[in-house]
């Protein structure tokens, strides 16, 4: 897993706009605002696509005005447009987890097959019913009407990675993420954020 850092300095830029508009900022008090804005992006991170968001978007440029204001720099829309350049242009590594190409702990690995053979194989065809037990089990846990309710005989590869990647909280993403990779084995830990992974509709899940 690749770890995305917690963001990149607005200091140069909060400088360099002031100045455009003949305030002087000095490095103290740029990183001050810094600091100040970026807890508020952190709160937003929480959140998938936060900066593809209409509705996180306007919370963000809110709870950004005091902050610019009790400092008296009038930049708001200009620090608001550079925030989300930065986040949907980011050239840091975001976090991602990559579906396994080996077949549980010593296992041979199946990268360099798969990608020759353009296919993805789970290993689990002999252990189609452990699979559908353990869905049933995690579906009443969590709640997951669309499956719960079903009486399975089978399920499909695609249902199964749906479960952690459609529109519910990122808590609870995490927490099937990490039930779903203990019953696969995967030792990898589960990432810190699904952050510009596509997700489902909740209400066609089920394929």
């Amino acid at each position: 897993m690749i770890n995305e850092s917690k963001h990149r300095s607005l200091q140069s830029y909060l400088i360099d706009q002031a100045k455009k508009i003949n305030i002087t900022l000095d490095g103290d008090k740029a990183k001050a605002i810094d600091s100040e804005l970026n807890q508020v992006v952190d709160e937003s991170r929480k959140f998938t696509d936060w900066y593809k968001k209409n509705s996180t978007q306007a919370e963000l440029k809110i709870r950004l005005r005091p902050i610019l204001e009790k400092y008296d720099l009038p930049i708001l829309d200009l620090v608001f447009d550079e925030i989300l350049r930065r986040a949907g242009n980011t050239s840091t590594p975001k976090s991602y987890w990559f579906v396994g190409a080996s077949y549980g702990k010593g296992s041979e690995d199946q990268t360099e097959r798969f990608i020759t053979e353009g296919v993805w194989q789970n290993g689990y065809q002999d252990k189609r019913d452990e699979l559908i037990t353990f869905v049933t089990q995690l579906a009443g846990r969590f709640d997951l009407s669309y499956i719960k309710d079903k009486q399975l005989e089978d399920i499909d590869p695609f249902t199964v990675m749906g479960l952690f990647n459609r529109g519910i909280t990122d808590d609870n993403r995490k927490a099937i993420a990490k039930e779903l990779a203990d019953f696969l084995d995967v030792d990898e830990s589960v990432p810190d954020s699904f952050e510009g992974i596509p997700i489902l509709n909740n209400q066609k899940s089920w394929f």
